[in-house]
């Protein structure tokens, strides 16, 4: 009798989660395939009209200012970058003009990292990296031109700089010099001596789960069939519901039982079959989310786990910002295992060199040369003043009369000082007496396209829906991982149960 009622409660739980909850499965299956690749779609941008109000830009707020230069011939000249391209003001910040002749249409590729403004008696050279490479502001003609190199096209410049007269552009792992008349990408021998590692993050441990990446590109093609799986469960599941309502309610038709025995066949078959790697995955990307994050932050494991997973050490250790000490003569990079220091002829590998700065789980996103040997670093985890001779560390909110803690994302430095930082939530922010806060052009507010990529990684996370859900947000995650465990359990209880196994 306990196993009847248990086979009942089950199946209608599988029944009914499953159809409510259909609206939430097929969007976290799709968008989960979509943005394991994002090469796949890089080209295609939501339109603003389909963008959440939370997501509008404000002050520029939300990475649309990454970086900003200012001209050492014109001080009233500043160029700012992030995820909307690159603008130029010529009064001082007052007012701004989109540089956007030639540069890419897409959202995605628009998204610019990094600027570099070369100003000499010859030529007047301004760079920008994006995630689709490296292009060059012509002065002259006004519009952008794509530097090529079979490196650099469709790469991810994280971050550029001058070094003795010569621009140095880093990729994820890769640093290029541009030498000759034509600006020509060379790859310069750059290598890094990273220690091995005994004990790795158990948040990216479950996060190389969750995409596949444990297993490399074999394995994230599996998640991938995993989604597609859950795609086709789902609109099976809706035509298992249907054909029979439509039957007794609407008008019968010859083609629906054809069409019932094969959805359930194969929602029976690729629902057993995959079960357990479902659950796997499903767990995984709860875990990795709040509130279940905050019991593994501190958590890890042997880092010999993460191996098939990890991008080779020739590759390098993940670069974010990379920056001169003029008094050290060194380079110095922010990557995602840390800092690392090494000569700027690349002449030895770069060593792994502890620093005692606050860095967010997202890296490095400031990384400012000051005067006094001293050294702007900013995150997720606020903004701080790195001094190159002690050592010493001071967080830059500690400051009287400087705000509280920020989500750094974007700085902006005139001649050693700084002028203004972005932060993610609240947008620029001026550094007191001496600097200011540039005016965001009313146009941003209204063209808000997002590329697809972000947008559909917004639904996955649940941030998409934080217009509507408030504080509330942190809930969808686990809620709704527990409503695909629970349709996932029953599903698996009830093909044991049609077996005779349970």
């Amino acid at each position: 009798m306990k196993k009847r009622t248990f086979y009942k409660v089950s199946r209608k739980l599988h029944k009914y989660v499953g159809l409510i909850c259909l609206i939430w499965f097929i969007p976290m299956g799709i968008s989960g395939v979509l943005i394991n690749h994002p090469d796949l779609i890089r080209g295609l941008s939501v339109p603003s009209i389909l963008v959440p109000p939370n997501f509008h830009y404000v002050n520029w707020n939300r990475m649309a200012m990454r970086a900003a230069v200012y001209s050492q011939d014109d001080p009233d000249t500043l160029f700012v970058c992030g995820r909307k391209g690159v603008w130029q003001s010529k009064d001082g910040g007052r007012t701004f003009s989109a540089m956007e002749d030639g540069y890419p249409a897409s959202a995605f590729e628009q998204d610019t990292n990094c600027l570099l403004l070369m100003e000499t008696f010859k030529a007047k050279r301004l760079y920008a990296g994006n995630r689709g490479g490296l292009f060059l502001w012509d002065f002259e003609s006004g519009k952008w031109e794509r530097i090529t190199h079979k490196g650099l096209n469709g790469t991810e410049v994280k971050d550029l700089m001058v070094l003795n007269g010569q621009p140095l552009v880093f990729t994820d792992g890769e640093c290029y010099g541009l030498r000759g008349p034509n600006l020509q990408p060379v790859r310069l021998p750059m290598t890094f001596a990273i220690p091995p590692q005994k004990r790795a993050s158990m948040t990216r441990f479950m996060l190389r789960i969750h995409d596949g990446t444990i297993a490399g590109m074999p394995g994230r093609l599996f998640v991938d069939a995993m989604g597609l799986v859950m795609i086709f469960l789902s609109f099976s599941a809706l035509g298992l519901w249907y054909l029979p309502w439509r039957r007794k309610n609407i008008a019968k038709r010859n083609s629906d039982a054809r069409l019932f025995r094969c959805l359930h066949r194969y929602h029976l078959k690729l629902g057993i079959y995959s079960v357990l790697f479902l659950l796997v995955i499903t767990a995984t990307g709860m875990i990795i989310r709040t509130p279940f994050r905050q019991f593994i932050s501190n958590r890890t494991v042997p880092a010999a786990w993460l191996h098939p997973g990890q991008a080779s050490t020739d590759h390098g250790p993940g670069i974010r910002r990379a920056v001169y000490l003029v008094n050290n003569d060194t380079l110095l990079l922010s990557t995602r295992t840390g800092f690392f220091t090494g000569p700027p002829d690349f002449s030895r590998p770069f060593a792994l060199t502890p620093m005692e700065v606050p860095v967010s789980g997202m890296g490095v996103n400031i990384m400012e040369p000051l005067s006094n040997n001293r050294l702007l670093i900013g995150s997720f985890n606020g903004l701080y003043i790195w001094n190159g001779k002690t050592g010493s560390v001071e967080d830059w909110a500690a400051v009287p009369g400087k705000p509280a803690r920020s989500r750094a994302v974007g700085a902006a430095v005139k001649n050693g000082q700084l002028q203004f930082w972005a932060d993610y939530n609240r947008g620029t922010v001026s550094a007191g007496s001496l600097g200011f806060s540039p005016e965001m052009p009313s146009i941003l507010e209204k063209e808000t396209r997002m590329s697809l990529w972000r947008y559909l990684r917004g639904v996955h996370t649940g941030h998409i829906f934080r217009e509507w859900t408030g504080r509330y947000t942190w809930l969808i995650i686990p809620m709704g991982g527990l409503l695909v465990l629970i349709s996932i359990f029953t599903g698996g209880c009830d093909w044991l149960r049609r077996k005779g196994l349970l």
